[in-house]
């Protein structure tokens, strides 16, 4: 059966008089700025925020510890990876959220990926994450963040809206499912 889903590119501008508001971290947990010894635990972030989620079926490569890690090794390695607007978070000393940034040409940074293990849902660890990402773009003087989001993952959409992002081009994705 073929199924139909629709990719949103979304963009907000990174005007110095926005306010990103996000909650606190809950008790128990912490924020760690990217660092190479941190790539295990973002990949395990990765594959289990996608492996149980509806980017998962768009990209399998992601739903795997293997694959998650390569993918990462490839990003940090290309000379766009912006370790600045990359973070960690720990629930009870285990990885729970992770996000990845990339500088593009002409002042723009994008959110690579944005993950949560599902345990961890709900608890504002995304929120969190984006609103680091966009201060630091804005403390290196970017024009704007974008990124792409597959529009039926209706709870990041959601998020991505609170922060001022729109939509700015859409396209359709047919794929073989069973």
């Amino acid at each position: 059966m073929l199924t139909r889903y629709h990719r949103m590119r979304m963009s907000t501008p990174l005007a110095r008089s926005r306010h990103w508001a996000a909650p606190a971290l809950p008790a128990g947990s912490s924020l760690h700025p990217w660092d190479a010894a941190l790539l295990a635990e973002h990949a395990h972030v990765l594959a289990a925020g996608f492996a149980e989620a509806i980017d998962g079926v768009l990209f399998p490569n992601l739903t795997t510890r293997i694959g998650a890690t390569t993918l990462l090794q490839d990003v940090t390695a290309c000379g766009g990876f912006c370790p600045g607007a990359t973070w960690l978070i720990r629930a009870d000393s285990e990885p729970v959220a992770a996000i990845q940034g990339m500088v593009l040409s002409g002042g723009i940074g994008l959110v690579h990926n944005l993950a949560v293990v599902p345990a961890a849902r709900g608890r504002g660890f995304a929120a969190v994450l984006l609103r680091q990402m966009l201060l630091a773009y804005r403390q290196l003087g970017l024009r704007r963040c974008e990124l792409d989001v597959t529009e039926e993952n209706t709870p990041a959409v959601r998020l991505y809206r609170r922060f001022g992002f729109k939509n700015v081009n859409s396209r359709s994705l047919m794929l073989h499912t069973v």
